[in-house]
């Protein structure tokens, strides 16, 4: 099920995600898999998906809607949906929250 976050829940919904995902391989689109370090919102107006590795940033100018579901997350903008999936989508709450690093 995937559900719009408000506008006004993004930066709460994004460190959420960012954090119950740490270090999950994430593809953006066609892109190739790299540990995710984090998603969040930056000024102005726009979403950064930060890579754990030398992967370069991508960065969603002009957000206009954010939607996640337990594969990833969509981001619409005026150029046009970026998804971020995962190799291995699991729920977070059967997962123990820690990337392997922080063990």
């Amino acid at each position: 099920m995937t559900d719009e976050v408000p506008r006004a829940d993004w930066a709460g919904a994004l460190e959420r995600f960012s954090r119950e995902h740490r270090a999950w391989l994430a593809r953006v689109d066609r892109a190739g898999e790299h540990p995710l370090r984090s998603v969040g919102l930056e000024a102005p107006g726009r979403v950064a998906i930060r890579f754990a590795d030398d992967s370069p940033d991508v960065l969603v100018p002009e957000p206009r809607a954010l939607r996640i579901d337990e594969s990833g997350l969509d981001i619409e903008s005026p150029q046009g949906v970026t998804r971020l999936r995962f190799r291995v989508a699991a729920p977070p709450g059967v997962l123990d929250g820690l990337a392997p690093g922080e063990r």
